[in-house]
Parts: C-alpha cells; structure tokens; sequence
C-alpha cells in the first residue's frame, strides 16, 4: 500500500486533510511508480492500466472555541458522477463511508468530563476489488472498521477522570449490519470481489441478512501505584436478527487486569 496525507491548518480552529491510498499487488516486487510523493497520483495508477484499488477522501476539524470540536472523514472508493447524481438507484459502485461526530470536553462546565456523539456508515462492496489481495485490508483483516462494509452505526461515549487516580468510561453503540445471505456477496466481507455482487442495482446500507446489534459498555481504572493501574470492563452485546426462527446472538463479557505505563505521566480516556 501506498497512502499520501495532505493537511492544512486554517484560521478559527479549523483542519482540512486530504487522503489517498493505492492497493496494488506486483509478483515479487513493490510498484516503483507509487513511490512518487506527490499526492493525487490517480494518474499513475490509470497509465499503469488501473489494475489496483484507489480511495481518496479527506477529514475536516473545527475546534469551536475551545467548547466544541465537530469532525468527519469521508472516504470513496468509487466515483462516477452520473450514478452519484442518481443515488436512488443504488448502483453498487456508490462506494464510500462517512463519518461526523462532535466531541464536547469540560461539559456543562465539570472539569474531565467528556461527552462524543458520533455516526458511521459504510455502503456495500466499499474497501472491495476485484480480487482480495486488492481490497483494503491486511491479514485478511479490516484497515478500516472491524466490521467492514455495509453497516451504519451511532455511538455515544463519556469519560469522567474525577481524580489522577479515578478513570471512568461508558459507551453505547446501536447499529445495524447487512452480513452475506447464503450464497450471496451482499457487501459486507470486503475480501469478496465486488464482480460477485447481488446486484447492479437496488442496493442499501444493511441489505442482506440483517443484524441489529447493540453494545453497552462500561471501563473503570484505578491507579494504585504510580503508573499501575487497575481495570475492570464490563461489556454486554446484543444481536437481533430478522428471522424469528433463528437465536439472536449476545453475550456478556468481564475483565480485570493490571496495566503499567511506563514513561507516561498521565492517565488519558
């Protein structure tokens, strides 16, 4: 993979970057032209034959006196502007994922705590090429979200360090998720090649076999050493699945554990 980064601080607290990624595969050899540093190399890859997997994207931040940050990021794999202008029609190569999110420190005036509001989708065959080495993963896993495409999902996060010695942290995750039909690429496995897909047209976020999932979780850290801490997680997921045939999946999950940092002189959720 080759990946450019082009940033730019601007005035009243904002940051706009822009982000390219180039996924190609050589017998024995890593392409030389993608070693090019100039970002938007798009024509590189097109005079090599556009064999290999381009995203492009870009992330802006807007740090509302110091109150407020607002953020996002989005990301296409694929662009074509007529198809875009009829989004309706859901053609499988509107590929892309969005994220916005407003992150609120100090809220309500109480020092440490910190509230998140954030929101995620991903459409179908996003991530995906033609074939798996192509797609944007590595080790068979997601570079991006773990749960890779064709999902969309809202999270609610606070955090509370009362003391340098108290840390808490709690979340709520409530998505959905659009995972393969038998026998059927329904968009959500991003090693699948996207020439598999069920459709050329019709497709939605969560199409396939539809998952609600939902995650309520909960962290707590005590340092009872200098730079020793110990953490407790509790975590309870829960599935819902269409089918009433077919047992929907949750379970409960605990932890303890004892976590040293060293050289570090703060503790940060």
């Amino acid at each position: 993979m080759a990946t450019h980064l082009l940033g730019f601080n601007l005035p009243f607290g904002m940051q706009v970057a822009f982000y390219e990624a180039v996924i190609h595969s050589r017998n024995n050899r890593f392409e030389l032209s993608y070693l090019n540093p100039i970002i938007f190399y798009r024509s590189v890859e097109f005079n090599l034959g556009s064999p290999d997997n381009i995203l492009i994207g870009g992330d802006a931040r807007w740090d509302i006196a110091h109150l407020f940050t607002f953020y996002g990021q989005l990301l296409i794999d694929e662009f074509n502007l007529p198809e875009i202008r009829h989004f309706k029609k859901g053609w499988w190569g509107n590929k892309f994922g969005l994220q916005l999110g407003l992150f609120y420190p100090d809220a309500l005036g109480i020092a440490h705590l910190d509230l998140r509001v954030e929101y995620n989708t991903v459409r179908p065959y996003t991530y995906t090429h033609r074939d798996s080495i192509r797609s944007y993963a590595h080790y068979n896993q997601p570079l991006a979200h773990p749960w890779g495409a064709n999902f969309k999902e809202l999270i609610f996060q606070a955090s509370y360090r009362p003391s340098d010695k108290w840390a808490f942290r709690t979340g709520w995750i409530s998505g959905c998720r659009g995972l393969d039909l038998p026998g059927e690429n329904n968009g959500a496995n991003i090693l699948n090649s996207h020439k598999s897909g069920v459709s050329q047209y019709g497709n939605y976020t969560c199409q396939g076999d539809l998952h609600k999932v939902n995650i309520l979780s909960l962290d707590l850290s005590y340092m009872f050493l200098q730079q020793y801490y110990l953490d407790v997680r509790l975590l309870r997921r829960y599935e819902m699945v269409e089918d009433p045939a077919r047992p929907s999946p949750g379970f409960f999950y605990g932890s303890i554990g004892i976590r040293a940092n060293t050289g570090l002189s703060t503790i940060d959720y």
